[in-house]
C-alpha cells in the first residue's frame, strides 16, 4: 500500500472488523514493519479500543497483543527484543483480569510469518536456504483468522491467553506455574539449598532452548 490517505486505512480496519483476513493481515503487516502509515492505523483502530474488536494488530488498551516465541521460549542475541515481547504478556494478563469486569478481553498471539522485518536472515548454506523456504510458507495470511476470531464474540470466554499460529498450525502456550515445591520446616540455608536443590528440582528445570529446538518440525 502506498501512502495516500487515511481512507484506505480506514477501509482496511472496516474490512477487518468484517472478518476480512486480507485486510487483518494487511493490518498487521503495517503495524510490524512500523510503515508510515502507522499513525493513520492507530486513528483508525482507536475508536474500537477498550471492545476487543481488533485483536492482535495494535497495542492498545483493551486490545489484544502480538508476543513472540523468541521470549516465551528464547533466542540469541535478542535479549531486550524477548523482554519487551514477554513483557507484552504481562500487560495482556494484565488487562484481561482487570477488565473483564467490563466484558473486555485480551489475548496474544505469538505469530510465525514471514515478514520484513525477518527477510534479512542469511540463507547462503543448502540448509540455510530450506529454513528461509520454510519461514516463507508462513505468510500474515495465516495469522488473521484467529486474529478475527479472537476480536469476535464468539471468542467469548477466552481472555488471558497465549496462543500462537505456525502456517496452519494452532498452539496454546502454558503459562508459568509452579511445577514443584520444597519444604524444609527449620527453613533452609545456602548449604542445605546445595545439598537438596538439583536432586529434588533438577528433572524439572526449564532447558536452555531456542524457538528452533523446540519447533523442530516442519511446518504443516
Amino acid at each position: 500500500m502506498s501512502r495516500r490517505s487515511t481512507g484506505d486505512v480506514g477501509d482496511l480496519v472496516r474490512r477487518a472488523r468484517e472478518g476480512d483476513p486480507r485486510a487483518v493481515a494487511r493490518l498487521i503487516s503495517l503495524v510490524e514493519d512500523r510503515s508510515p502509515l502507522l499513525r493513520e492505523v492507530m486513528a483508525a483502530l482507536a475508536p474500537y479500543a477498550g471492545h476487543a474488536q481488533i485483536v492482535g494488530i495494535t497495542g492498545s488498551p483493551g486490545v489484544g497483543k502480538s508476543t513472540s516465541t523468541s521470549a516465551l521460549v528464547g533466542n540469541f542475541g535478542q535479549a531486550n527484543y524477548m523482554a519487551a515481547k514477554f513483557g507484552i504478556v504481562g500487560l495482556s494478563r494484565g488487562i484481561a483480569l482487570d477488565m473483564q469486569r467490563f466484558k473486555v478481553r485480551s489475548n496474544c498471539i505469538a505469530p510465525f510469518a514471514w515478514t520484513r522485518m525477518i527477510d534479512s536472515i542469511p540463507a547462503q548454506t543448502p540448509e540455510e536456504k530450506a529454513r528461509v523456504e520454510r519461514f516463507q510458507q508462513m505468510t500474515p495470511e495465516k495469522i488473521a483468522p484467529l486474529t478475527v476470531y479472537l476480536a469476535s464474540d464468539r471468542a467469548e470466554g477466552i481472555s488471558g491467553q497465549i496462543f500462537g499460529v505456525r502456517n496452519n498450525e494452532i498452539l496454546l502456550f502454558s503459562q508459568p506455574r509452579p511445577v514443584r515445591t520444597l519444604h524444609r520446616s527449620e527453613g533452609w540455608t545456602p548449604e542445605a539449598i546445595d545439598q537438596q536443590l538439583k536432586g529434588a528440582l533438577g528433572p524439572s528445570l526449564t532447558p536452555l532452548e531456542r524457538s528452533t529446538d523446540v519447533f523442530s518440525w516442519d511446518p504443516v
